[in-house]
């Protein structure tokens, strides 16, 4: 799409050509949109394959106490109510908390 873009200079154009140069260029604008959603999109579903251990929960604002997390039959429960940014996963058994 590039190419066919660039063999066009738009001042030397008549109006029929001046009409596939719009078209073109709206083309390559949607494909540009389109990338970079699929991009984003990649991007989320790498992070969901970089997990620690056996299954992970990530707490990024908020969990209260009273809380029971379950992950390969290893049971953590939540105490106290924290705000900062946490992991819970299970490596070897051993339920772990970051």
């Amino acid at each position: 799409l590039n190419q066919k873009l660039a063999i066009y200079t738009p001042s030397q154009l008549d109006e029929s050509q001046k009409k596939v140069y719009g078209e073109l260029e709206e083309a390559h604008e949607n494909y540009n949109k389109q990338l970079k959603i699929l991009y984003e999109r990649k991007k989320r579903y790498v992070s969901y394959l970089h997990s620690k251990g056996d299954g992970e929960v990530k707490v990024n604002r908020c969990i209260y106490p009273h809380v029971n997390i379950t992950i390969k039959n290893e049971q953590h429960h939540v105490m106290e109510t924290s705000t900062l940014p946490v992991s819970y996963y299970v490596q070897n058994n051993e339920f772990i908390i970051v």
